[in-house]
């Protein structure tokens, strides 16, 4: 069972528990002695806390594996804390009360009783996992996801704690007296807004742990015209992380990037600078200078009409809102970033994989959306006096600028690759890579770049 499926199981269960009400009530049986009652309703609590203490268990664990004893940085200094103080609450004789076997094993009756046994089941399995030794197997990105999980369970169940607090034989899991050095309420806010804001997005590359469930698309039908826009970048963001956009696909989404830029501008007002900006720069230059070269790949054609889709929402949404605020502007800003680092590693993916042909010149075609086109000669001399934008974006990119030699073999060897891209088979010999990337030959007088 991998991270991503405990997760998933443990999460739901919270989510089961947070929206059963009248917990006192389920836990109560229909006994006409009230002390009968009353010993039966704090042996299902008890039952139930047995059940907390194995989530807690896990809970603590994995905080010490996102923050370990050697990260001293004043950044993790929440998490350290919150690790220290979600350690489980030892009996007198040292060991955890948490539940036996049998009652693992056992479903429950009473909605309230089976939902905590499931959530138990998923964190027993989840801490008896080898993945979780691991730890210097984890980057930065890793611990970050796991500090938002760890604070996100220990907010559920400090909720929890709350809501049952008038259960009788009920006791928090901080322990019976309340003690503010103690207290992982705050510590788990202040993980979860901390970890939030800097964890990668959801679809973070957690994957190949086999960790966390592939991030899903979320509706993009909310009123709030700049909600609607940052779900549907979100949506676009996990769009792109699915599939490889085509030709066609991938210049519809540098125009709407470049809108979604221009909105974006208008909306957050002038910052020196803003790395949410969808392909500030950069994009402005590539949306007006690229051109896309198609590969058929057996027949068929890449995807990203989804993408495309979801960025066309983003943009009527943002040219709809006259306003947000401070929350939504960083909001916006990450999303954008998001957005756009994305549909960069889908150029760089797309040149190295012969998918894109990009070249940009000093004299410019205008492509119509969606076409296809042959490579046209760019001629002139590209200098740091005649474009030093383009040179700007060329080293932003990390693409080599090859200037042209007159040479017959570079002529004939540029025809065969233009023809090559054109009818979707390019040959051996046709492209030579200089530090990984592709480098397309050109024609005398011209300057080529390519990604």
């Amino acid at each position: 069972m991998t991270y991503g499926q405990v997760n998933a199981d443990l999460r739901a269960a919270l989510v089961d528990l947070l929206g059963i009400r009248g917990v006192t009530a389920q836990l109560t049986p229909a006994y006409k002695d009230p002390a009968r009652a009353l010993e039966k309703v704090e042996a299902r609590a008890a039952l139930a806390q047995r059940y907390r203490t194995a989530v807690w268990t896990y809970v603590h664990r994995l905080a010490t594996v996102a923050a370990p004893e050697e990260f001293l940085t004043p950044a993790w200094w929440p998490m350290r804390q919150l690790g220290a103080r979600t350690a489980p609450v030892r009996r007198e004789d040292g060991e955890f009360a948490g539940p036996s076997t049998g009652e693992l094993g056992t479903r429950q009756r009473i909605p309230v009783l089976e939902a905590w046994r499931r959530a138990a089941v998923a964190a027993v399995v989840g801490a008896e996992r080898d993945a979780l030794g691991m730890d210097d197997r984890l980057d930065v990105g890793h611990r970050l996801v796991l500090a938002r999980d760890v604070a996100d369970v220990a907010l559920a169940i400090a909720i929890l704690d709350h809501r049952y607090r008038q259960v009788p034989g009920w006791v928090p899991a901080d322990g019976p007296v309340h003690d503010e050095r103690r207290d992982y309420r705050d510590s788990a806010a202040i993980v979860a807004a901390w970890a939030g804001a800097q964890a990668p997005y959801e679809g973070y590359a957690v994957d190949r742990f086999g960790w966390r469930p592939a991030a899903r698309p979320g509706p993009t039908d909310q009123r709030d015209p700049g909600e609607r826009a940052l779900a549907a970048l979100r949506n676009a963001a996990i769009y792109l992380g699915r599939e490889m956009p085509s030709a066609r696909a991938m210049t519809r989404i540098l125009e709407l990037t470049r809108q979604t830029t221009v909105h974006t501008r208008r909306l957050v007002g002038s910052l020196e600078y803003s790395p949410g900006l969808v392909l500030f720069g950069r994009g402005l230059v590539l949306a007006e200078m690229v051109k896309l070269f198609e590969e058929r790949i057996g027949g068929r054609v890449g995807g990203g009409c989804h993408a495309v889709a979801e960025l066309t929402v983003a943009t009527a949404a943002l040219n709809a809102t006259k306003e947000i605020s401070d929350e939504q502007r960083d909001r916006l800003l990450r999303a954008g970033d998001v957005v756009r680092t994305a549909i960069g590693k889908r150029l760089v993916e797309g040149a190295e994989g012969f998918v894109y042909c990009v070249e940009i010149g000093r004299r410019l075609d205008v492509m119509p959306h969606g076409g296809v086109h042959r490579a046209v000669p760019l001629y002139g001399e590209i200098t740091e006096e005649t474009c030093p934008l383009l040179l700007d974006v060329a080293r932003d990119l990390q693409v080599e600028v090859a200037p042209a030699k007159p040479d017959d073999a570079l002529i004939e060897s540029r025809r065969v690759l233009s023809e090559a891209i054109w009818m979707g088979t390019p040959g051996s010999g046709v492209q030579a890579r200089t530090s990984g990337a592709v480098r397309a030959t050109a024609e005398p007088g011209v300057a080529a770049v390519s990604v």
